[in-house]
């Protein structure tokens, strides 16, 4: 079986590659945060404290009770940034999950079978694309009670498709190959075909796929956030749209926030970009 496999070299050309480097030792940074967060947090982010209200960052006057300063409440804004991070990295990571495992079975099947079943399913596909993220976003949940299991399913809907197509490609590419068309000739059943044969030669550019739309993802629920439709106020989204009122006695209430989802977004897409040009076989050779 001929198959496309992770390079046993791609954590040493990592390594070598400040373009993927930056990104990875960023996203481990964020990651670490994320689940640190009770830990490392100098304060409660939910806790009050109106004595010290709007407090600098402590490089421009501030005091290093509060390194990235308060808000209009006195809320730690280093541990709302820490806390926050668990909320949209936990959201996006469930939402395209669920859409990976739905994107890439749609796209193995489609591709596989062809014909009617491939019709079928690329016009439900069509379909979904031809909705806007935030409206449909917007649109679900006017409907139901805003919380963060419906971003994450909003943004599982909004991205399956991604992974289906790119699929769909593929499959359709290596179903004609010798192996697959060997291995139908002897008779050998296609979930076995689909699962053993073309599902590990999918796997680098689906992994690929995921790790940019993840900062999509982030990205969508922090929109969301912003517009108060996650039920939750500690998430950098949110913080955003509170600190807007207060942005020409506070200007760190919105940059810090902000920083953090450019950061991680930006990450997470320079370190997709990384991976695709490492992983996709048409640019990398990854066919054994």
């Amino acid at each position: 079986m001929r198959c496309i496999a992770l390079r046993s070299g791609t954590l040493g050309a990592l390594w070598r590659s400040p373009k993927g480097l930056i990104p990875a030792v960023t996203l481990v940074i964020v990651a670490l945060a994320a689940v640190l967060a009770p830990w490392i947090s100098p304060h409660d982010p939910y806790k009050q404290d109106l004595l010290n209200s709007l407090q600098a960052p402590a490089p421009w006057g501030g005091t290093w009770e509060f390194p990235l300063g308060t808000d209009y409440h006195g809320r730690d804004i280093l541990s709302r940034i820490l806390f926050g991070s668990r909320v949209s990295l936990s959201v996006s990571l469930a939402g395209v999950a669920v859409a990976t495992v739905a994107g890439v079975s749609i796209g193995l099947i489609s591709g596989y079978f062809g014909g009617r079943v491939d019709d079928v399913l690329m016009r439900v596909a069509d379909i979904s694309l031809a909705f806007p993220p935030i409206v449909l976003a917007v649109a679900v949940l006017a409907l139901f009670p805003p919380n963060v299991y419906l971003v994450s399913l909003v943004i599982a809907f909004t991205t399956w498709v991604w992974f289906a197509r790119t699929v769909r490609s593929i499959v359709l590419q290596l179903k004609s190959m010798e192996f697959v068309v060997a291995a139908q000739a002897i008779g050998v059943s296609h979930a076995r075909i689909i699962f053993r044969h073309l599902l590990p030669n999918v796997l680098p550019v689906v992994i690929a796929t995921g790790t940019t739309l993840l900062g999509f993802g982030v990205l969508l629920e922090a929109s969301l956030s912003f517009f108060g439709l996650t039920g939750t106020t500690l998430s950098w989204g949110w913080d955003i749209a509170y600190a807007r009122d207060f942005i020409a006695v506070g200007w760190w209430m919105v940059t810090m926030p902000g920083l953090a989802l450019f950061i991680t977004s930006v990450s997470l897409n320079l370190f997709g970009d990384w991976l695709r040009d490492r992983l996709d076989p048409r640019l990398s050779r990854l066919i054994d």
